[in-house]
């Protein structure tokens, strides 16, 4: 992938948000996610706003269990007035249940309406899998209750 951006570069080939998305996917899917994070980095000022490369970087984040990385770059997608939709949405909140982080799960969900996008079934999952590994039967219990 690398030197396929070099050449593109030699070629006076600007890269654009596909192009840096894809470097960085390939960075996240060999488990290179600090490769994957300076790809977005070095062109974060062209392609910050843009929802599917940051995505791109939430997921690779959330796969190398950093669940706070994935919910700053969350954040920094709202800071730039772009709407996550439930899909990144749900990577940060399942980052954080599979973390056991019952809390930022919930906070997560919560999101959703500030962000104009529906939690899904797998939204509520998340929060009751965060209650699982919390021992908190009754919260599961509760949120169980709420996706009916």
């Amino acid at each position: 992938a690398k030197e396929w951006h070099a050449r593109m570069l030699r070629c006076g080939i600007a890269p654009n948000f596909k192009s840096v998305g894809k470097l960085a996917e390939a960075a996240a899917k060999q488990g290179d996610v600090e490769q994957a994070l300076e790809w977005v980095r070095e062109h974060a000022a062209d392609f910050v706003g843009n929802q599917v490369l940051v995505s791109t970087v939430i997921d690779a984040c959330a796969k190398a269990d950093r669940p706070d990385d994935a919910a700053r770059w969350l954040k920094q997608m709202r800071s730039h007035n772009v709407q996550p939709d439930t899909v990144a949405l749900n990577t940060v909140l399942h980052a954080y249940a599979k973390a056991g982080r019952l809390d930022e799960a919930i906070d997560v969900l919560s999101l959703f309406k500030h962000c104009g996008a529906e939690p899904d079934i797998r939204s509520y999952n998340g929060v009751v899998h965060a209650c699982a590994k919390n021992g908190r039967v009754d919260h599961a219990a509760k949120w169980l209750g709420v996706m009916q």
